[in-house]
Protein backbone atom coordinates (compact mmCIF):
# COMPACT_ATOMS: atom_id res chain seq x y z
CA UNK A 1 0.00 0.00 0.00
CA UNK A 2 1.35 3.57 -1.03
CA UNK A 3 0.14 5.13 2.45
CA UNK A 4 2.04 2.69 4.71
CA UNK A 5 5.06 2.59 2.59
CA UNK A 6 4.94 6.34 2.57
CA UNK A 7 4.60 6.24 6.18
CA UNK A 8 7.52 3.73 6.75
CA UNK A 9 9.62 6.97 4.96
CA UNK A 10 8.33 9.33 7.18
CA UNK A 11 7.08 8.47 10.33
CA UNK A 12 6.91 9.38 12.96
CA UNK A 13 4.71 12.24 11.81
CA UNK A 14 1.84 14.62 12.75
CA UNK A 15 -1.49 12.99 11.73
CA UNK A 16 -2.65 16.43 10.15
CA UNK A 17 0.51 17.17 8.40
CA UNK A 18 0.87 13.92 6.66
CA UNK A 19 -3.25 13.23 5.38
CA UNK A 20 -3.72 16.81 4.61
CA UNK A 21 -4.29 17.71 0.94
CA UNK A 22 -3.47 21.37 0.38
CA UNK A 23 -5.93 21.76 -2.22
CA UNK A 24 -8.64 19.14 -1.66
CA UNK A 25 -10.44 18.85 1.59
CA UNK A 26 -11.92 15.23 -0.05
CA UNK A 27 -8.52 13.78 -0.94
CA UNK A 28 -7.78 14.85 3.20
CA UNK A 29 -10.71 13.05 4.39
CA UNK A 30 -9.90 10.10 1.74
CA UNK A 31 -6.35 9.80 3.93
CA UNK A 32 -7.93 9.98 6.97
CA UNK A 33 -9.81 6.47 5.91
CA UNK A 34 -6.15 5.30 4.41
CA UNK A 35 -4.65 5.78 8.45
CA UNK A 36 -7.56 4.57 9.95
CA UNK A 37 -7.30 1.06 7.58
CA UNK A 38 -3.71 1.14 8.68
CA UNK A 39 -4.46 1.40 12.52
CA UNK A 40 -7.01 -1.40 12.31
CA UNK A 41 -4.67 -3.40 11.20
CA UNK A 42 -1.88 -2.76 13.48
CA UNK A 43 0.88 -1.55 10.76
CA UNK A 44 0.72 1.92 12.59
CA UNK A 45 -0.27 3.40 15.79
CA UNK A 46 -1.41 6.77 16.80
CA UNK A 47 0.21 8.31 20.14
CA UNK A 48 -0.38 12.28 21.44
CA UNK A 49 2.62 13.85 20.89
CA UNK A 50 3.82 17.52 22.69
CA UNK A 51 1.02 20.11 22.62
CA UNK A 52 -1.48 17.08 22.25
CA UNK A 53 -1.21 16.25 18.31
CA UNK A 54 -1.41 12.81 17.49
CA UNK A 55 1.59 11.20 15.77
CA UNK A 56 1.70 8.06 13.64
CA UNK A 57 4.35 5.86 14.18
CA UNK A 58 5.02 2.80 12.14
CA UNK A 59 4.36 -0.37 14.22
CA UNK A 60 7.38 -2.10 13.97
CA UNK A 61 6.20 -5.41 15.29
CA UNK A 62 6.37 -8.43 12.77
CA UNK A 63 2.34 -9.72 12.01
CA UNK A 64 2.75 -12.59 13.80
CA UNK A 65 3.26 -10.64 17.06
CA UNK A 66 0.27 -8.08 16.18
CA UNK A 67 -2.26 -10.60 16.07
CA UNK A 68 -2.70 -11.42 19.89
CA UNK A 69 -3.08 -7.43 20.28
CA UNK A 70 -5.91 -7.36 17.71
CA UNK A 71 -8.48 -7.55 20.73
CA UNK A 72 -7.88 -4.59 22.16
CA UNK A 73 -9.52 -2.16 20.07
CA UNK A 74 -9.27 1.37 20.77
CA UNK A 75 -11.95 3.99 18.79
CA UNK A 76 -10.93 7.31 18.46
CA UNK A 77 -12.97 10.31 16.80
CA UNK A 78 -10.72 12.92 14.40
CA UNK A 79 -12.65 15.94 13.21
CA UNK A 80 -12.49 17.42 9.97
CA UNK A 81 -14.44 20.28 8.75
CA UNK A 82 -13.60 22.53 6.22
CA UNK A 83 -12.49 25.36 8.29
CA UNK A 84 -10.67 23.18 10.57
CA UNK A 85 -8.85 21.26 7.28
CA UNK A 86 -8.06 24.96 6.13
CA UNK A 87 -6.70 25.71 9.36
CA UNK A 88 -4.25 22.58 9.44
CA UNK A 89 -3.07 23.08 6.49
CA UNK A 90 -2.22 27.02 7.17
CA UNK A 91 -0.70 25.71 10.58
CA UNK A 92 1.31 22.85 8.85
CA UNK A 93 2.89 25.14 5.81
CA UNK A 94 1.41 22.73 3.57
CA UNK A 95 2.48 23.61 0.23
CA UNK A 96 2.27 19.38 -1.42
CA UNK A 97 0.59 16.83 -0.51
CA UNK A 98 2.89 13.75 1.18
CA UNK A 99 0.75 11.13 0.02
CA UNK A 100 0.61 10.32 -3.40
CA UNK A 101 -2.27 9.90 -5.29
CA UNK A 102 -2.78 6.77 -6.92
Amino acid sequence: MIVHEKLEELAPILLYKFVCHPTSFSRTVENLFYVSFLVSDNKVKLERGEGSEWIIHVNEQHEDETKDNRGQKHQQIFRMTMSFWREQVSKHDIRTPLIPIN
